[in-house]
């Protein structure tokens, strides 16, 4: 029982106040129900992000121990990938996303050319 039992009982009946109460219990309950799917999928994506994270972070500080790059190069490459897809925005923008699709030539012109210019 709420506070608007008191206040409005010259209004309702307390029937009416638990036919009430009960309506609201069942829209929450219909609203929590269907957000459910939506949180389990964004905590699986937070998971998956994660892993990846730790996947991307152990790879990039076993090629710098191991010499295979150094620091530098990697923030390099890192800009240059980013930059691929038009946008340099510190991720990469999904290929349906994507504002142009370039060709296997175009795409590979563009390396000679980035290559010429180093």
């Amino acid at each position: 029982m709420n506070w608007s039992r008191y206040f409005m009982h010259d209004f309702f009946t307390a029937a009416e106040f638990h036919r009430i109460e009960e309506k609201l219990k069942r829209q929450s309950q219909n609203i929590s129900s269907s957000r459910r799917p939506m949180l389990d999928r964004i905590s699986e994506l937070e998971d998956e992000v994660a892993r990846l994270s730790l996947l991307t972070h152990a790879l990039a500080e076993t090629c710098v121990a191991s010499g295979a790059i150094t620091r530098e190069k990697l923030g390099e490459t890192i800009y240059r990938v980013d930059a691929e897809d038009g946008v340099v925005d510190g991720k990469k923008t999904p290929e349906q996303e994507t504002p142009e699709p370039r060709t296997t030539h175009e795409f590979l012109s563009d390396l000679e050319r980035k290559d010429r210019s180093s």
